[in-house]
């Protein structure tokens, strides 16, 4: 099999490898499966190759780019999934306030600007009013933790694939040194941006995650008020403090 002959038939993945309709999850669940594919094949032509071993070197890296690809793709993938989203859910963003006053009570005096207040516990103040602030800040919190998902899922992936598109494209033009050296340069950094951008978002689902449970264990200690009198004396050591997560998350 020539050159020209594995670039023909790599060629024909190229249209292949543009979604139609994926989003998504699913669009990840695409990409990783024509990586795949494509690896699959590539490693195949290699095998068979009875062409200069320049080709077959530059084959190999392009199948270890490849390789870097799917891991990086998986990294997103495992990101996703655990939040748990099904690859059915519309991709459609909430409100900020979106579900606060049915799960916090339709009595409560909301506002954007009371949200993500630091929570400060006052035995002597409303317990009630104290438990719905701490249900606004965790339901708040849930719903931009979502829409950062949105977020992802429908402005990050696609441009990952677009990424990946284009450099299949240029890979398979022609198999000049410089038009690989130029795929290869630019796959290592998709590859590399793919995997902080996943980083990033998993790291920001961590802090979202952290803040609830700051704000449920200081549910808690407002619940146990409301039940044995003020328990500052003994739990005061244990109060969860709220500012630095607060700063870190950019709350406003």
């Amino acid at each position: 099999m020539t050159v020209a002959a594995m670039m023909t038939l790599g060629s024909a993945n190229v249209s292949a490898w543009i979604p139609v309709q994926e989003t998504g999850t699913s669009l990840i669940q695409h990409l990783l499966n024509q990586i795949n594919t494509y690896k699959t094949e590539a490693t195949a032509y290699a095998a068979k190759a009875q062409d200069a071993a320049e080709y077959v070197e530059q084959n190999t890296r392009w199948i270890r780019t490849l390789e870097q690809y799917r891991q990086a793709l998986i990294q997103v993938q495992a990101a996703v999934n655990s939040f748990g989203m099904p690859d059915s859910a519309p991709l459609v963003p909430v409100a900020p306030n979106y579900l606060v006053a049915e799960t916090c009570g339709k009595a409560l005096d909301f506002s954007l600007e009371s949200a993500f207040k630091v929570f400060v516990f006052n035995p002597q103040a409303d317990v009630k009013e104290q438990q719905m602030q701490i249900c606004v800040n965790i339901r708040m919190m849930q719903n931009r933790k979502y829409n950062d998902a949105i977020d992802f899922l429908t402005q990050t992936v696609p441009r990952i694939n677009n990424s990946l598109t284009r450099i299949l494209k240029i890979r398979l033009t022609n198999n000049d040194q410089g038009t690989v050296q130029g795929a290869d340069s630019e796959s290592l950094r998709t590859a590399n941006d793919i995997a902080a951008l996943a980083q990033s978002w998993e790291a920001r689902m961590k802090s979202y995650d952290a803040y609830i449970e700051v704000m449920e264990a200081n549910q808690k200690v407002v619940a146990q008020a409301a039940l044995k009198g003020d328990p500052t004396k003994q739990l005061i050591s244990d109060m969860v403090k709220t500012t630095a997560l607060k700063t870190a998350l950019s709350v406003k």
